[in-house]
């Protein structure tokens, strides 16, 4: 009787050791070059997109300088750039456009958490001839009833305000022409001020950074012999000490603390350089040393827009325009980055593109996009991975 396969076929004859071992050689070579092309040419790992959540109607103006969310992430308010050199500040939703303020040089505003309140500074020009006319105050604004008052503080020149984490207090920097400056921190509630030296300040732009605790404020700014340095104020003693320092052609556009308040995180803007690009730094607070964790550069014929770090301190956006020649067309685009993530939100064609805000949370990112119909403001989604994955 003669065996047969299951499936009926006569068996073939019967391989040697030996050719049961060549015939596994030469499977592990095919895999193992299988594998090698495929490294080669990995696969395309598809570029993670960010959802719109909504748009504003158009704004009157010629572009937007900087914003805030509300608490809650649901409003934008907006520092607007309107014709004749006036900026006023506007709340803006998806069906909302309404002008708070009326100028004449309204700016840097910041939303009280829990409250329907910004703090925001309001710049004054006395004589166009002299400097030492020149001068800001602090204003806090209802958006509810519009209902505006001024903070009686001491000091001429005032830096972008941040309220404290739980909204009783109001931080600030204040200067003078002789660079005599200080942090200043109010209790709305009590009127009551309280102010730490900053020594050498010459002008801080962007508003500090709170810790959790509310014990600490990061000041960032440019200070004599034109380095741009972060400084740390610890409430606690009223003293500030140095954090860290760039050279002159970096410049510090904001700070945030780390989630376990032992690191500091800030942005700068590498300008007026080829290849312009802006980076997120980490400093730990414990050895002071501080390290590049991300970078957005821009092609050639490109330019970098202010950047925009996150509160958690993990991301960074910034808008990228192009450097149009004659006859052709404007072209933007919005970076953003958080750590290893990466993406860009493309602009519609003939805009200028600039990040306006982060919402608090980090999720949500608020972009401006300027052209002939006027300045719009649109909200988008982050596709976002919790910290530690």
């Amino acid at each position: 009787m003669r065996c047969t396969d299951p499936d009926g076929r006569p068996p073939g004859p019967a391989r040697r050791p030996w050719q049961q071992s060549l015939a596994l050689l030469v499977l592990v070579v095919i895999l193992v070059g299988c594998g090698a092309r495929e490294s080669e040419h990995p696969r395309q790992v598809p570029e993670p997109k960010a959802r719109l959540l909504w748009t504003s109607p158009p704004l009157p103006g010629s572009g937007i300088l900087e914003g805030c969310f509300s608490t809650d992430a649901t409003r934008v308010v907006v520092s607007l750039s309107e014709p004749g050199g006036c900026q006023t500040l506007w709340l803006v939703a998806e069906d909302l456009a309404k002008q708070v303020t009326r100028g004449p040089m309204d700016g840097c505003p910041d939303w009280r958490p829990g409250r329907p309140e910004i703090a925001f500074e309001r710049t004054t020009v006395g004589s166009a001839a002299s400097v030492d006319s020149i001068g800001s105050q602090m204003h806090i604004l209802d958006t509810a009833t519009l209902k505006l008052r001024a903070l009686d503080l001491p000091g001429a020149m005032y830096g972008a305000p941040k309220w404290s984490p739980d909204g009783r207090e109001l931080a600030c920097s204040v200067g003078s022409l002789d660079g005599q400056s200080a942090l200043l921190v109010t209790d709305v509630a009590r009127g009551a001020t309280r102010s730490v030296p900053l020594d050498e300040l010459v002008c801080v732009v962007f508003p500090p950074a709170w810790s959790g605790d509310g014990r600490q404020v990061a000041i960032p700014g440019n200070y004599r012999g034109g380095e741009e340095q972060v400084w740390l104020a610890d409430l606690g003693t009223g003293s500030a000490e140095q954090v860290c320092s760039f050279p002159s052609e970096m410049m510090l556009v904001g700070v945030a603390f780390g989630g376990n308040e032992r690191d500091l995180y800030f942005a700068l803007a590498r300008k007026w350089v080829t290849p312009e690009s802006a980076s997120v730094y980490r400093c730990g607070l414990d050895g002071r040393e501080h390290t590049e964790i991300v970078t957005l550069t821009a092609a050639p014929d490109w330019s970098v827009g202010l950047p925009c770090i996150s509160p958690d301190g993990r991301g960074i956006a910034t808008g990228l325009n192009s450097l149009r020649r004659p006859g052709e067309p404007r072209e933007a685009v919005i970076l953003w980055a958080r750590e290893e993530e990466r993406g860009r939100i493309p602009i519609p064609a003939d805009h200028d593109a600039s990040v306006v805000a982060w919402s608090p949370d980090s999720k949500l990112l608020a972009v401006s996009y300027a052209g002939e119909r006027g300045t719009e403001v649109a909200v988008y989604e982050l596709p976002i991975v919790p910290e530690g994955q």
